[in-house]
């Protein structure tokens, strides 16, 4: 099995109507850092898919159990890619203590972790990644979840030096 970080961007929140627009990947074995983004919302996921295959992947992600996945499971049904056997690993159950009592309010976004144990924080939230798509900024996308993937490793380094993770 390889342990990947992963993360999406989309052009809202409802898997039903709205669109991945970028996938972002980095085998942790490797350091090898890939991002799909592209107009065609089939390609950006059939290649994603196509990419961890032959790997049996874990997908690590921060709230990616609640959001990630399941938007990416819906997005290809609707898009009629065929998706991978894997394993997941959501860091936001683990930092917020979710295996021992589940609160859905509880706080604890990305950028709060990034802030808390005094990494960069994000430069913006996902909000503007609809803006950008539309007007065919790419690049600042593809830096946005690219910082998200940054964040989201050095907590999993967190998680895993303070044993969080066992």
């Amino acid at each position: 099995m390889s342990d990947f970080i992963f993360d999406i961007e989309t052009t809202g929140l409802n898997s039903c109507e709205d669109r991945i627009v970028c996938i972002s990947l980095k085998n942790l074995e490797t350091k090898n850092l890939i991002t799909f983004i592209d107009i065609d919302e089939g390609k950006v996921i059939s290649e994603f898919w196509n990419s961890i295959r032959e790997k049996i992947p874990n997908l690590i992600g921060f709230n990616s159990d609640s959001f990630d996945i399941p938007f990416l499971i819906k997005r290809s049904l609707i898009n009629r890619v065929k998706i991978c056997k894997f394993e997941s690993l959501d860091l936001r159950k683990l930092a917020n203590g979710f295996s021992y009592s589940y609160d859905k309010f509880e706080k604890g976004s990305l950028n709060f972790w990034a802030k808390t144990t005094g990494m960069k924080e994000k430069a913006e939230n996902g909000d503007m990644i609809l803006h950008y798509f539309f007007n065919h900024e790419y690049e600042k996308i593809k830096a946005h979840v690219e910082n998200d993937i940054e964040i989201t490793e050095k907590l999993y380094d967190l998680i895993k030096y303070c044993e969080v993770l066992k």
